[in-house]
């Protein structure tokens, strides 16, 4: 979905069914994509059955991208407890700034 607000030109990505290693490199390569052809990208997870590591490094490694091109890439809201789950196992809520881009703390 693109939506244009006050000369901002965003899109949302949801991705379907699993995030994990034998799925990322169709989901990078969509996200990349998004991203390039857009002021700015708004991750909804909702629909995310499964996460590993491989997701959630693709969601890092897009955010990186992001700023370094003065782009947005935020998280629509929360994620699931299972998500969490995963990030806490992979030691990625330790930083504020890290919390902070997983909406952790924030109601949906």
């Amino acid at each position: 979905m693109r939506t244009h607000h006050e000369g901002v030109d965003l899109v949302t990505w949801a991705p379907r069914g699993e995030l994990t290693l034998p799925f990322v490199a169709a989901q990078h390569s969509e996200l990349r994509a998004l991203l390039a052809s857009s002021s700015g990208v708004e991750i909804d997870l909702e629909a995310i059955d499964d996460v590993d590591l491989a997701g959630v490094q693709i969601l890092l490694s897009a955010r990186l991208s992001a700023a370094a091109q003065g782009k947005s890439l935020a998280l629509t809201k929360a994620p699931t407890a299972a998500f969490s789950a995963v990030l806490e196992r992979g030691g990625l809520l330790e930083s504020g700034d890290l919390r902070s881009f997983w909406r952790l703390g924030r109601e949906g």
